[in-house]
């Protein structure tokens, strides 16, 4: 339910702040991730973002900061910026899938434990409701819900941690998820089904 309702009664309209967030190529986003992977914490000030970002100047920097609607001495959550990046991309809907996986897998065991899953979900809600104002908002409880709910799903061996095969299964079942990540069609129809591997190495775009 908590996916659904996002884009059940309006059709998103992103922030114009943030246009140039939307439509990043899978290798600007691993590229991303990498410079990402070195900063100290989850959290980022403008000139972090500016950095993790790449961005051309700081015009461009003020520009999203605003867009995110955030003071200009405080920080976000990384993660509130990446994921909606990635459902925004021009990725091939299982490759979103897979990339949101590999940006859970904290650790790169390439399984997803119960916290991690539930930061990540509500890392990706976060930021759409500041990526979209005025789509519909899950409230805690109906996330921690759809948490728990969309988990045992997932985890069909029982074990307690979600493996990328599951991930994967559930992203082809799921109408859920694929409603959710509708409204962002791509022109890029490579499908990577294996882990994103953030290794701190540029990409060609």
């Amino acid at each position: 339910q908590a996916m659904t309702i996002m884009w059940s009664e309006t059709s998103p309209v992103l922030v114009p702040d943030l246009e140039m967030l939307r439509g990043w190529t899978r290798e600007r986003l691993l590229d991303t991730m990498d410079r990402f992977k070195s900063q100290p914490s989850l959290a980022v000030r403008q000139a972090g973002l500016w950095s993790v970002l790449a961005l051309s100047g700081q015009d461009e920097a003020d520009q999203i900061w605003r867009g995110l609607a955030l003071p200009r001495n405080g920080a976000v959550d990384f993660l509130s910026v990446i994921m909606p990046m990635v459902v925004l991309s021009n990725m091939h809907y299982i490759s979103k899938v897979t990339f949101l996986f590999s940006i859970c897998d904290f650790n790169g065991s390439g399984l997803i434990k119960r916290s991690e899953f539930y930061i990540g979900l509500r890392a990706i809600f976060k930021g759409l409701m500041r990526f979209f104002p005025d789509a519909g908002k899950p409230t805690p409880e109906m996330l921690e819900a759809a948490t728990d709910e969309v988990f045992k799903k997932i985890d069909v061996d029982h074990s307690g941690e979600l493996e990328l095969e599951e991930i994967v299964t559930f992203g082809y079942r799921s109408k859920g998820l694929r409603h959710m990540l509708s409204p962002f069609p791509c022109t890029d129809n490579r499908q990577y089904e294996e882990l994103a591997h953030f290794s701190g190495t540029n990409r060609r775009r």
